[in-house]
């Protein structure tokens, strides 16, 4: 299997004589301190072109190739570091039939205590009634091996309540939700200039900022922890404190801890 990811690896992804990136941020917690570290991939690390590249292989289906490289560097850095760490998941990398082949390997290789990574499924793609069991299965395996799963950009593309409704009805243990960063924009934007919000669809059944306090409450009922984006200014910070979230993550706390690019 190692052979079979590094020369397909090598076909699709550097075919293109591009370098290829792990950028750390932080994740803040409300006193500030440092709770985990997310990796993210960077292209050369130069006007977005990671966002491009990203649609590109996720287009071709290819993201596990990448998703295997994330792993081995965040899992490398986890066992060198004891730093909590949160690794993307696309609902393709589920799919792929190497993945908890892979995730089983690399716990043999690098050790690590799994509670200290969290997986974040990301939005950009559906859970069908197709493709439910297997994405279903392999969250709850990775659960089992004491993995944590959280979502990612909660009210962007198909990161809405009903996903996390249905997982949590499918017994699939969340441990996080990021809300995404145009949504806490919005929110705060309407707040500070009182302009009436202009929910996006995923979020319809709030309708007001008050309805998004309660619905945070909610989750930290059932033992969910709420992360914002979009934390730049300390006004950001004091609104998002405010709507009882847990975690932070953006702009502001880029001085904090901060990592190097690590080639990939």
């Amino acid at each position: 299997m190692e052979i079979f990811l590094d020369q397909s690896f090598s076909r699709s992804l550097f075919k293109q004589n591009k370098n290829y990136y792990a950028k750390y941020e932080p994740i803040v917690s409300s006193n500030l301190e440092l709770f985990a570290n997310e990796i993210l991939f960077r292209v050369n690390n130069y006007n977005n072109a990671h966002i491009s590249f990203l649609s590109e292989i996720r287009a071709r289906r290819e993201t596990f190739l990448l998703f295997t490289k994330i792993c081995k560097k965040a899992f490398s850095d986890l066992e060198k570091t004891s730093r909590k760490v949160n690794i993307n998941l696309e609902v393709q990398d589920l799919l792929n039939p190497l993945f908890l082949y892979f995730i089983e390997d690399l716990l043999k290789k690098i050790k690590i205590n799994p509670n200290d990574v969290n997986f974040e499924l990301l939005e950009n793609e559906e859970i069908t009634s197709e493709n439910k069991l297997i994405v279903l299965w392999k969250l709850k395996a990775l659960i089992e091996m004491w993995f944590k799963v959280s979502i990612d950009d909660l009210f962007s593309w198909y990161s809405s309540k009903e996903r996390i409704e249905f997982l949590l009805w499918e017994e699939v243990d969340l441990s996080m939700v990021k809300i995404d960063w145009k949504f806490m924009q919005e929110m705060f934007l309407c707040h500070k200039y009182r302009f009436d919000c202009q929910w996006v669809r995923q979020s319809l059944s709030l309708n007001d900022i008050e309805d998004f306090k309660k619905y945070v409450s909610d989750l930290k009922k059932v033992w969910i922890k709420v992360l914002s984006e979009w934390i730049e200014t300390e006004d950001m910070l004091k609104f998002a404190r405010s709507l009882w979230v847990d975690y932070f993550q953006w702009y502001l706390f880029q001085w904090f801890d901060r990592w190097d690019l690590f080639k990939i």
